[in-house]
């Protein structure tokens, strides 16, 4: 399914570890979300991404990560 999805929620004992994934493709237009209150991760796994957050424009490829502030807006493009 496209979009973004929490696939972990918080438990013993790993308390604070919020996952989720962002399958996207071009066609489907971007990804949009606040961070809130967490720090946020992500992990390019396939293809190539854009990530606009804080202002800043980053192209992610397999394997290259990003940390992204509490409180960030972001939006995630597919290639």
């Amino acid at each position: 399914m496209l979009g973004r999805h929490p696939i972990v929620a918080p438990r013993l004992p790993v308390r604070q570890l919020h996952v989720a994934r962002i399958i996207g493709t071009a066609v489907n237009g971007p990804v949009e979300f606040q961070t809130g209150v967490r720090e946020t991760g992500l992990v390019c796994l396939k293809g190539r991404a854009f990530v606009l957050a804080a202002d800043e424009l980053y192209e992610l490829t397999p394997f290259d990560a990003l940390y992204v502030p509490a409180g960030t807006d972001v939006r995630v493009d597919a290639d």
